[in-house]
């Protein structure tokens, strides 16, 4: 059986630029567990959800992210920053392996008003292998409620669904209730992180 760590870090992060901070606290991270394979950040960690910092792909930020998972040997998924392609932005979130290489993007496909603003909707869902691992599907924040998620894992036989969150609101029982109805009748794994600090609620 292989064995896979997931970290997830949880960071009192601000409305601002948290890229320093950031890459401080998974240099710590690495030195006190370096058996870890994989760190997952809340969503939009990086630069909370000002479009401003939208920029094309690849950009200074996603290479400074795939510099730090090359030297730590770790899997990096640093949520999500705001792509632009074209006259189009999208809420996009890279998936680096422990070579510091970005093996897939995901843009977020479904948008939840009022909360979702100023980007676009992507038209498909995303999965990435890990090697001897298994295979996962991504998801960002609301993507979960909706059950096509947890379908789309179970489709191509993947072992569960990482879910980088920046929730603005308090979930309620229902929304939790709902969330693993639709992952536990899958029979998936469902991993989420929220952003925490004065970026989201935690």
């Amino acid at each position: 059986m292989t064995q896979f760590s997931i970290a997830r870090l949880q960071l009192d992060l601000s409305s601002q630029d948290n890229v320093s901070y950031i890459r401080t606290e998974i240099d710590k991270l690495m030195s006190r567990f370096p058996w870890v394979n994989m760190i997952v950040l809340g969503n939009q960690a990086t630069y909370s959800d000002n479009i401003e910092h939208a920029r094309n792909t690849p950009d200074e930020v996603e290479r400074l992210y795939c510099d730090v998972a090359s030297i730590h040997g770790v899997w990096l998924i640093p949520g999500s920053l705001f792509k632009q392609r074209m006259d189009i932005i999208f809420n996009t979130l890279p998936v680096i392996n422990s070579a510091g290489e970005v093996v897939s993007r995901y843009s977020k496909a479904f948008t939840l008003a009022p909360y979702d603003t100023g980007f676009s909707s992507a038209e498909d869902l995303l999965e990435f292998d890990i090697p001897e691992a298994g295979r996962c599907n991504i998801s960002i924040t609301y993507d979960p409620w909706l059950p096509e998620t947890s379908h789309r894992v179970a489709w191509v036989s993947g072992k569960g669904s990482i879910s980088p969150v920046c929730n603005h609101v308090v979930q309620d029982d229902a929304d939790l209730t709902e969330l693993r109805a639709n992952m536990s009748a899958e029979k998936v794994f469902f991993f989420s992180i929220d952003a925490a600090g004065t970026l989201a609620y935690g």
